[in-house]
């Protein structure tokens, strides 16, 4: 590993003016809930209460998890439940709650990331076919990628009057080590899970986290929701209570761990 990436990767570059929120208190919620930095310098997430939808058996984790082997964990696990089509009791964690801030990384982190998962064997570059479709329900737009242009252009024979538009552009997805590693089962994963999954690696090398926080918006009708992953070897040091759904409903009510950067990006591979 070169020196710049060490400094970089490992220690992560000491910008905290390019982080949004770094070091300062980003809102409020039943658990402390700021910004801090680990001894990597990574922006942090503090939740010290979470439920999780389900049980706590990983050997009954399905596999294509957005949070790969980690425990999926939300402040607000009812809309979640909804969204992911998870069942109907769960558990409230809480413990020290040092979450890596996923979407408070800056550029810098994420060039450094992505280095060092490419030198790690956990991301590789791909050609794809990006399709760009609109979504004229919600007036947005959304892509998939391709593996070839054959397969986008059978995709593009579906579509009838909306517009699209078809790029080809080269970037970094799971390898197969983190693939099967990660708990999945399919060849190609979009490039964003795959930069999300290689975190969730390089994150959980840190003695000072405890997971991965998203903090998505709360919009089920574009399937949002906050979200995170406890390490699988950190979720021992967390209490965890069994909850009905109605504690659930109830935890979620008096969470207000609902604002923050939204990513409504939706996006797949094939």
């Amino acid at each position: 590993m070169s020196n710049r990436l060490e400094r970089c990767a490992l220690e992560l570059v000491n910008e905290p003016n390019s982080i949004p929120g770094f070091g300062g208190v980003t809102g409020k919620s039943r658990s402390t809930h700021e910004e801090s930095k680990t001894a990597s310098n990574c922006p942090v997430r503090k939740l010290t209460e979470v439920a999780h939808v389900g049980d706590l058996l990983f050997a009954e984790k399905r596999p294509g998890s957005y949070e790969g082997r980690c425990l999926s964990v939300s402040t607000a696990p009812v809309s979640w439940a909804s969204i992911a089509q998870l069942g109907d009791r769960g558990f409230i964690l809480k413990g020290r709650g040092n979450f890596l801030d996923a979407l408070a990384l800056s550029l810098n982190h994420r060039e450094a990331i992505v280095e060092w998962a490419v030198n790690s064997g956990l991301l590789m570059s791909q050609e794809v076919a990006r399709l760009h479709t609109l979504d004229t329900e919600l007036n947005e737009w959304r892509f998939t990628d391709f593996s070839c242009r054959e397969k986008a252009e059978e995709e593009i024979e579906w579509i009838e009057d909306d517009p699209y538009r078809l790029e080809f552009l080269t970037v970094y997805v799971a390898t197969q080590t983190l693939v099967e590693g990660s708990g999945w089962t399919t060849a190609l994963i979009s490039s964003s899970i795959s930069f999300d999954l290689a975190l969730i690696e390089f994150a959980s090398r840190d003695p000072e986290l405890d997971g991965v926080w998203w903090q998505e918006k709360l919009d089920a009708s574009r399937f949002s929701a906050p979200r995170g992953g406890i390490f699988s070897h950190r979720v021992s040091e967390f209490q965890a209570r069994p909850a009905t759904w109605a504690q659930l409903e109830r935890f979620e009510g008096t969470s207000t761990c609902f604002s923050g950067c939204g990513r409504h990006d939706s996006n797949t591979q094939s």
